[in-house]
């Protein structure tokens, strides 16, 4: 029986694929490919990407504070998903508490969970740099979250779009993914976007069955929250 549906933000509540590249935008810089890169390689951690973001940030537009980042999602809602609050709606109706876990800005997610009436998520603030989430373990994410409700992994469902949401799929008890081709694998259900999300959402709890593992993954045992030590990162072009 499930009991939750987290869903990730950035790509699927939302229209946009990273808030981290939307501040980008609105400050006039550029993210670095070659600093991502060298984060999912183990080369610098999470803290020191997104030190180098903020020096990016500041470069391009002096005195920028976390206020100003903030201020960046003030109008988010034209970039909610046109089915993002019916699909809250249709998980609240089935009895299931609704999360939201990003390796994004809680700047972006706080105001979302604000608009869609959530009260439970977890993002990365952006100053103090600190991974609440780590892009590389969502898995780990994801307990933490459910740790907050007293509700375990596999009586979770995960709605991701991202390879990155990889671990958290694999760990929950059923998963949606959304739009990436790539998921397909990895989900339990996939889906084009959340205008499919109902008929997914009864699939799980109608329908339930596990992936079947990942010929790379057979001996890892998915509800431990480690997905850091998968080859999942593999799918990433990091050359």
């Amino acid at each position: 029986m499930f009991r939750a549906v987290v869903f990730d933000v950035d790509g699927v509540l939302l229209t946009f694929k990273s808030s981290w590249e939307m501040v980008h935008r609105a400050f006039g810089s550029r993210g670095s490919l070659e600093d991502m890169k060298k984060y999912f390689k183990g080369e610098i951690s999470y803290e020191e990407w997104c030190r180098r973001d903020w020096e990016r940030w500041r470069a391009a537009r002096q005195g920028v504070s976390a206020e100003d980042v903030r201020k960046v999602f003030e109008g988010i809602e034209r970039y909610l998903h046109p089915y993002a609050a019916e699909s809250v709606r249709l998980s609240k109706r089935r009895g299931m508490a609704v999360g939201l876990l990003s390796a994004g800005l809680a700047a972006s997610t706080s105001r979302v969970a604000e608009l869609l009436g959530v009260h439970l998520w977890l993002a990365n603030p952006c100053w103090p740099c600190e991974a609440v989430v780590e892009p590389k373990d969502k898995a780990k994410g994801l307990l933490k979250l459910l740790e907050k409700i007293d509700i375990s992994v596999k009586e979770t469902i995960y709605v991701g779009d991202n390879i990155i949401d990889v671990p958290a799929m694999l760990a929950a008890g059923c998963s949606i993914g959304v739009g990436d081709e790539q998921l397909r694998p990895f989900s339990t259900y996939w889906i084009k976007d959340l205008s499919s999300f109902e008929e997914a959402l009864l699939q799980c709890i109608n329908h339930p069955r596990s992936v079947d593992s990942y010929p790379h993954y057979e001996e890892y045992e998915y509800g431990h929250g480690e997905g850091y030590y998968l080859d999942w990162v593999r799918l990433l072009d990091l050359d």
